[in-house]
């Protein structure tokens, strides 16, 4: 679980986004608030992608700056943009990175499992949003050990695959609830979690839901 104290951050000459905020991760995490407010960098920094300007960031007890590649041994962590997160030219390609740190079925049974089967040898850059989504999160039913630090992860899904997603996620929590989700489908969510972080100006308001 993570603990954030005094953490301070700002992009080269923009306002400050966080300015001494402390708090404490206490089971599953939906994290609400409007667009720009700073869902998505403290994601980045949680994740290890930004460094704080002052104050420490740390995953069970240890600091993330000691933590360094470890962390990313033990985390999942899902950009906005999920093309981002994709670094094969095929869907296959993907998978088949995967496989190098992961006991994976094979990969063609990966891409069905997903309902990704029938664009397996398919440019990546030629799919649509949704679609680069789910491949995104193709590998994400054999890390369920690992934190999740997922942004927008129903955007650019159908009905279905959202259903799909949700169940999954709803037994990520069951066996492991180290999670930090932000979505704007809150109402879909919600009974997932353990916790809404309410962020807003440099703030978090926590919300029990327990």
């Amino acid at each position: 679980m993570y603990r954030i104290d005094g953490l301070a951050f700002s992009y080269k000459q923009s306002r400050e986004l966080f300015a001494g905020l402390s708090i404490r991760q206490q089971g599953a995490i939906l994290l609400c608030g409007e667009n720009g407010c700073g869902k998505s960098t403290l994601l980045k920094l949680l994740a290890g992608l930004l460094h704080p300007l002052a104050g420490r960031i740390s995953y069970d007890s240890q600091d993330l700056e000691q933590l360094g590649s470890k962390l990313y041994r033990q985390i999942f962590y899902l950009e906005q943009d999920a093309e981002q997160n994709l670094v094969g030219i095929t869907p296959k390609d993907d998978i088949g990175i995967w496989k190098l740190a992961l006991r994976l079925p094979d990969t063609l049974d990966v891409l069905s499992e997903i309902g990704l089967g029938y664009c397996s040898e398919q440019q990546i850059s030629l799919m649509s949003q949704g679609e680069k989504k789910l491949l995104a999160l193709g590998a994400t039913p054999w890390l369920m050990d690992r934190l999740w630090l997922l942004d927008e992860p129903l955007s650019g899904l159908d009905k279905d695959k959202k259903a799909w997603f949700i169940e999954l996620l709803r037994a990520k929590i069951a066996r492991n609830p180290d999670c930090i989700v932000c979505s704007h489908e809150r109402e879909l969510l919600i009974p997932l979690f353990d916790e809404i972080w309410h962020l807003e100006n440099g703030r978090i308001a926590i919300q029990s839901l327990k």
